[in-house]
């Protein structure tokens, strides 16, 4: 009896150790270096020319030792808040994995920006929880 009472405990302390057990939902992974890059993937800063090709880039990083599905989603809206570009990548990251994803937008007009970027678990219905990884990252692009 006493072997089968210590098994339980064993698997609880096995789990609070886990780094990734207690994560919340906003720290599985993280979001750095976003911007706007050129197709190098040198930096370009928030003033940017009509029809120049730019991609919207961010380093994400899994902060679990867990491999985790992911979909990181552009969504760029014009100065009256009207969304008119919406992009995404979908993967999976490996346990404490980066990656660079870049979604790539070209300004058809002039005007100031505004760029989201957001990083969910997935649009799988079947498979996640429509999740938000990390909190969502906003920049202004000004486009002449």
């Amino acid at each position: 009896m006493k072997v089968l009472a210590a098994l339980p405990i064993l698997i609880i302390l096995s789990m609070a150790a886990s780094p990734s057990f207690g994560i919340s939902s906003l720290d599985k992974v993280m979001v750095s270096e976003s911007g706007l890059v050129n197709r190098s993937g040198n930096p370009i800063g928030t003033n940017v020319n009509i029809n120049q090709q730019v991609l919207v880039s961010s380093k994400i990083t899994n902060t679990q030792d867990v491999n985790q599905d992911f979909i990181y989603i552009v969504q760029i809206k014009n100065e009256y808040d009207v969304v008119i570009k919406i992009g995404w990548i979908t993967g999976t990251l490996t346990k404490f994995q980066n990656f660079v994803p870049a979604v790539s937008w070209e300004p058809t007009t002039q005007g100031t920006f505004t760029v989201e970027i957001y990083v969910w678990d997935g649009l799988n219905q079947q498979k996640h929880n429509y999740e938000a990884l990390a909190k969502m990252i906003e920049f202004s692009v000004i486009a002449s």
